[in-house]
């Protein structure tokens, strides 16, 4: 299906698992003169309609100038990705339910636990997606003041040791939520000329 209101559509397919999201794209011009947005894109399901959610956030993105074009482009895709994912299981992306494992955010973070398992993405794509995700939610609860009964996750602050390249422990607070998907990092292999005990 095509949407005249669209410039261009293109289908993008992940070469790993053969999902296809479509994305559009449409020149934007704003009431000011300064500042024009070209091939801002949209948040297509995979029944040809837009998700109009998701396309306000595109477009809050783009005006506030909060992120570059390809990372919106890669906004757009995950978006999508997600609200196919709800339109597949019959699931509102707004549905507000006390239990955490019925919130479509953390049903959405089981299909990507799911596919890291079976070697269809990485963990740290995953990630990705699901953070790209919560920062929707969190664009509707902060800027578009959507009121959630039940939150569709809860903030946590951790306090995370890591070491430096000197060698010392470094210690830091960090933001996160309980949606998160762990990344696990690449072993690196040992140089002939260390001893690592």
């Amino acid at each position: 299906m095509s949407d005249p209101q669209l410039d261009t559509q293109e289908d993008i397919i992940d070469s790993k698992t053969g999902e296809c999201c479509r994305v559009g794209y449409k020149s934007l011009r704003t009431g000011t003169p300064s500042f024009t947005v070209k091939y801002l894109p949209t948040v297509i399901g995979g029944d040809g309609l837009t998700w109009d959610l998701g396309c306000y956030y595109l477009t809050y993105l783009s005006i506030h100038q909060l992120a570059d074009p390809l990372s919106i482009q890669k906004y757009a895709v995950h978006l999508s990705e997600f609200y196919d994912f709800c339109k597949n299981e019959g699931i509102d992306p707004l549905l507000d339910t006390p239990s955490k494992r019925n919130r479509p955010i953390f049903r959405f973070r089981d299909r990507l636990l799911g596919s890291v398992r079976d070697g269809e993405i990485t963990d740290k794509t995953a990630s990705n997606k699901i953070g790209n995700i919560v920062r929707f939610y969190s664009w509707l609860v902060e800027e578009h003041n959507h009121n959630f009964e039940h939150r569709p996750f809860n903030n946590d602050t951790l306090f995370i040791s890591y070491l430096k390249r000197s060698g010392s422990v470094g210690h830091k607070l960090v933001q996160s939520h309980d949606a998160r998907i762990k990344v696990h990092p690449k072993s690196e292999l040992p140089s002939q000329n260390l001893i690592l005990d």
